[in-house]
């Protein structure tokens, strides 16, 4: 009697996990890091379907969090963190699209999503040098 309460019990694990997408799976694991302290804010490129099943996670968990469509409008970045974090990336994407950002934009927005300290300053520093060369050009 008491395995079969617990294959059952393993059957349903199985089913529920098996009823998530990868992405979800993946943003689920982001969500885990973020409530231990790992992440202070984190981006996920979902489907809109996927997206709507994390937000709903993110609201039941009250966890701040932000949508924008990309581009071509086929995916979602869910942005998820600090309610400071989140606003402020929602003060930048406010009016542009990720792919936009200044330098400055890109250089906060990378560091808050734990990015390598010393690699957002290459990035910058790159960014900032094409930018440069645009301005002498033009």
């Amino acid at each position: 009697m008491w395995q079969n309460r617990y294959t059952q019990g393993l059957i349903e694990k199985i089913d529920i996990l098996s009823s998530d997408s990868t992405m979800q799976r993946i943003a689920m694991h982001h969500i885990y890091e973020y409530e231990k302290g790992i992440r202070a804010m984190v981006l996920c490129t979902l489907s809109p379907e996927d997206c709507t099943v994390v937000c709903n996670k993110l609201k039941a968990r009250a966890i701040d969090f932000y949508c924008k469509r990309t581009p071509g409008g086929g995916n979602v970045n869910l942005f998820f963190g600090k309610k400071s974090c989140i606003e402020l990336v929602q003060i930048f994407l406010l009016n542009k699209d990720l792919h936009e950002l200044n330098d400055e934009e890109d250089f906060i927005i990378g560091t808050l999503l734990g990015y390598d300290i010393a690699g957002q300053c290459d990035r910058y520093l790159l960014r900032h040098s094409h930018e440069s060369e645009h301005e002498t050009v033009a």
